[in-house]
């Protein structure tokens, strides 16, 4: 009796491995960069919005995300203090030039399924004057394979 268990556990499970369907391989289509940013930004002026869309049938591999704010010669030192990027309400890049200051940053790489994604940059300092401001998201595209 407990042969015949065994070889029909074992059925079960070779039949059930043979019908269950892959994840998929990912193929290098693309590397990436972007402006995501390219505008002036001051806190009274409040959010930038853009977006970024994976198509159907990929997947997005972000490895960094960078950020420039120009306040010239002798601009204010702390302008990139506040500048903050969030991609869907998670922050991914908290620009600081503090090296030493306790502040969360996002783990690279982060992968993103097709879809849309909502990017935004505020200004969260004391700024009332406009500076300009560049963001650059880059990475590597897939196409997703069966």
């Amino acid at each position: 009796m407990k042969n015949i268990t065994t070889i029909i556990l074992f059925s079960v499970l070779a039949f059930a491995s043979l019908n269950a369907k892959a994840q998929g391989n990912l193929q290098f289509n693309r590397a990436f960069s972007e402006m995501i940013v390219d505008t002036a930004i001051r806190k009274l002026d409040g959010i930038v919005y853009d977006s970024l869309t994976v198509d159907s049938g990929k997947v997005l591999k972000i490895t960094s995300v960078n950020c420039h704010v120009d306040a010239g010669m002798g601009g204010e030192s702390n302008l990139v203090v506040g500048l903050r990027i969030r991609l869907n309400n998670i922050l991914i890049s908290p620009y600081h030039a503090c090296l030493t200051c306790d502040i969360s940053r996002p783990q690279m790489p982060i992968w993103l399924p097709e879809g849309t994604y909502i990017i935004d940059t505020r200004q969260q300092n004391n700024v009332s004057s406009s500076y300009p401001v560049n963001a650059v998201i880059s990475g590597i595209e897939f196409n997703l394979v069966q």
